[in-house]
């Protein structure tokens, strides 16, 4: 809004002719996909995949595709294959179907897709690329060479000539079957995210990352075990989101989806956003997700100061400590505000010392006045998981209470679990979120 203003603005002042000014479509949603296979498309696109669903639903290619008349960086209606030519059927496709279905009619949808199997996340890494591609097998080099063997740039020059026709929402990322078990994939997706949002002047609370799980093939997935690293994603990323992949039917090499699976987890990927962004999500008949499987919708992150450390004794129960609460900041798509003084982490610590429980209990305010009480029940465990592997868990499940008058009585009304990240000097930051 604010540019449309703007323009009108030079406009009415003579700075600008009409000619000049391309002014950004604000019912144009534009969303970035990238990732490996399963994000390029294993399965061959059935009938109802390459009919075009019409206008409202565009691609900006990222190679030429002279055999559909398709150019790199020109807007065409989307059917499969979107990412190269000779891929295949992709949770994008479906995606971009679910949207438009539900979203009104004066709303269209466009994605950018670049993708290649096999690829590492390194190699969307910009600081990494150029090694990436130096150790990359020479079949993969050939894909590369398809985005001038820089996958990133070509995503971002991409985006930054679809900011001029609209608006991106959001970004749709699978993933991590090259990845599996490497303990820095979290924070590597977290680079690239955050250099996305970076080079194209992003809020993350506006731009949404959906990373979806790898294929199940009822637990004997050859990547599977990657599925508990994306499921701890928002953990990294407040604003990462999990697009299941429970039910979603696969190829003979259970590594890939096969066209039913492809389009039962790119709708999901839809509904998913088509919630992000407000709109009421039609129940589906026959769905393979069962309608209580809960999700995670972020709500807020609190900055919270501390103060030392006491203890008040050992009880027959274990030691008891106080860390006392003495402000902070919080901020969330629908509040924002300060922590106040005075709260308390009430925590008991076993005799083993490997397990604490904790109650923390404070007020915060937010920026219109409005006081709502805090009360946040957890427990802290390092030590073995139930396949004794070393394990450490921090997670908590906060409860509010705000006025039932205020604009913030919905918070009242949910369940909400929130995690750690100890990268604050004298404090520690918390995501919240809500258990839908």
């Amino acid at each position: 809004m604010k540019r449309i203003v703007l323009a009108t603005m030079m406009m009415s002042l003579g700075l600008m002719s009409k000619a000049q000014v391309q002014v950004p479509d604000e019912n144009f949603y534009i969303f970035l996909c990238f990732g490996q296979s399963n994000m390029e498309g294993a399965a061959k696109p059935e009938a109802q995949d390459t009919e075009s669903p019409g206008p409202r639903f565009l691609l900006m290619p990222a190679v030429d595709d002279p055999q559909r008349g398709r150019k790199m960086g020109e807007w065409c209606e989307a059917s499969a294959p979107l990412c190269r030519p000779n891929t295949g059927l992709t949770p994008a496709d479906w995606f971009g179907r679910t949207m438009i279905k539900t979203l009104p009619d004066s709303i269209r949808v466009g994605v950018i897709h670049v993708a290649i199997g096999g690829i590492h996340i390194q190699g969307f890494m910009p600081d990494s690329i150029a090694d990436y591609v130096k150790r990359a097998p020479d079949w993969m080099k050939f894909f590369l060479k398809s985005y001038d063997s820089n996958p990133y740039e070509r995503l971002v020059t991409l985006a930054r000539k679809a900011q001029k026709d609209g608006v991106i929402k959001g970004v749709l990322m699978h993933q991590g079957e090259s990845n599996t078990g490497d303990p820095k994939w979290a924070s590597m997706v977290q680079q690239v995210y955050d250099r996305l949002l970076g080079d194209l002047q992003l809020k993350p609370e506006e731009t949404p990352l959906l990373a979806g799980e790898v294929v199940q093939a009822d637990g004997k997935g050859l990547c599977i075990a990657m599925n508990k690293q994306i499921d701890a994603l928002p953990q990294t990323i407040h604003t990462a989101h999990v697009i299941s992949s429970t039910g979603c039917s696969n190829g003979p090499d259970k590594l890939h989806f096969d066209a039913a699976g492809y389009r039962e987890l790119g709708t999901r990927y839809g509904e998913k956003m088509l919630e992000l962004l407000g709109y009421q999500v039609p129940k589906r008949q026959g769905s393979m997700m069962g309608s209580d499987t809960p999700q995670l919708e972020f709500v807020m992150q609190l900055k919270v100061t501390l103060g030392e450390s006491y203890s008040v004794g050992t009880t027959p129960q274990g030691k008891r400590n106080v860390i006392p609460i003495t402000g902070g900041t919080f901020e969330g798509p629908l509040l924002r505000g300060t922590i106040l003084n005075g709260g308390a982490d009430y925590q008991l610590t076993d005799a083993d010392g490997n397990r604490t429980t904790l109650e923390a209990i404070y007020s915060i305010r937010t920026d219109d006045g409005v006081n709502i009480h805090v009360r946040n029940r957890g427990i802290i465990y390092d030590g073995k998981d139930e396949h004794g592997q070393p394990t450490f868990y921090f997670k908590a499940a906060p409860q509010f209470e705000a006025p039932k008058d205020s604009p913030y009585a919905w918070l009242n009304n949910a369940i909400y679990v929130c995690s750690p990240d100890f990268s604050q000097q004298g404090g520690i930051t918390l995501n919240v979120w809500k258990v839908r």
